[in-house]
Protein backbone atom coordinates (compact mmCIF):
# COMPACT_ATOMS: atom_id res chain seq x y z
CA UNK A 1 0.00 0.00 0.00
CA UNK A 2 1.39 3.40 -1.01
CA UNK A 3 0.34 6.07 1.47
CA UNK A 4 1.58 9.56 0.74
CA UNK A 5 0.89 12.47 3.01
CA UNK A 6 0.48 15.73 1.17
CA UNK A 7 1.66 18.72 3.18
CA UNK A 8 -0.87 21.38 4.23
CA UNK A 9 0.55 24.00 1.85
CA UNK A 10 0.03 21.65 -1.10
CA UNK A 11 -3.50 20.87 0.14
CA UNK A 12 -4.28 24.60 0.20
CA UNK A 13 -2.79 25.01 -3.27
CA UNK A 14 -5.02 22.21 -4.60
CA UNK A 15 -8.07 23.74 -2.90
CA UNK A 16 -7.31 27.19 -4.36
CA UNK A 17 -6.72 25.82 -7.86
CA UNK A 18 -9.97 23.84 -7.76
CA UNK A 19 -11.89 26.87 -6.50
CA UNK A 20 -10.43 29.11 -9.19
CA UNK A 21 -11.26 26.50 -11.86
CA UNK A 22 -14.85 26.49 -10.54
CA UNK A 23 -15.03 30.27 -10.95
CA UNK A 24 -14.69 31.29 -7.30
CA UNK A 25 -13.19 34.76 -6.97
CA UNK A 26 -10.47 35.60 -4.46
CA UNK A 27 -12.67 37.46 -1.93
CA UNK A 28 -15.00 34.46 -1.63
CA UNK A 29 -12.08 32.04 -1.42
CA UNK A 30 -10.46 34.18 1.27
CA UNK A 31 -13.59 34.49 3.43
CA UNK A 32 -14.84 30.92 3.05
CA UNK A 33 -11.62 28.89 3.10
CA UNK A 34 -8.39 30.76 3.78
CA UNK A 35 -9.06 33.43 6.40
CA UNK A 36 -9.54 31.01 9.29
CA UNK A 37 -7.42 28.14 8.00
CA UNK A 38 -4.85 27.10 10.63
CA UNK A 39 -1.98 27.19 8.09
CA UNK A 40 -2.66 30.73 6.90
CA UNK A 41 -0.28 32.97 8.84
CA UNK A 42 -1.50 36.48 7.98
CA UNK A 43 -3.61 38.61 5.64
CA UNK A 44 -2.88 38.78 1.89
CA UNK A 45 -0.56 41.47 0.56
CA UNK A 46 -0.19 42.95 -2.92
CA UNK A 47 3.08 42.40 -4.79
CA UNK A 48 4.42 42.97 -8.26
CA UNK A 49 6.02 39.84 -9.71
CA UNK A 50 7.59 40.00 -13.18
CA UNK A 51 5.66 43.21 -13.81
CA UNK A 52 2.29 41.66 -12.90
CA UNK A 53 0.13 42.26 -9.81
CA UNK A 54 0.01 39.33 -7.38
CA UNK A 55 -1.79 38.63 -4.12
CA UNK A 56 0.46 36.82 -1.66
CA UNK A 57 -1.02 34.81 1.23
CA UNK A 58 1.64 33.88 3.81
CA UNK A 59 1.52 30.37 5.23
CA UNK A 60 3.09 28.84 8.31
CA UNK A 61 6.51 27.48 7.47
CA UNK A 62 7.43 30.47 5.32
CA UNK A 63 5.69 29.52 2.07
CA UNK A 64 3.20 31.77 0.24
CA UNK A 65 0.23 31.17 -2.00
CA UNK A 66 0.59 33.56 -4.94
CA UNK A 67 -2.54 34.52 -6.88
CA UNK A 68 -2.12 36.24 -10.23
CA UNK A 69 -4.55 36.72 -13.09
CA UNK A 70 -3.68 33.36 -14.62
CA UNK A 71 -3.19 30.86 -11.78
CA UNK A 72 -2.19 30.09 -8.20
CA UNK A 73 1.40 29.19 -7.28
CA UNK A 74 3.15 28.04 -4.13
CA UNK A 75 6.45 29.67 -3.29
Amino acid sequence: MDIRRINPAEELLALCRAARKAGVDFPDLWHKHLKRHPWVADIPTHLINAGRPVLSVPLLGGQHLLFDDAEVHLR
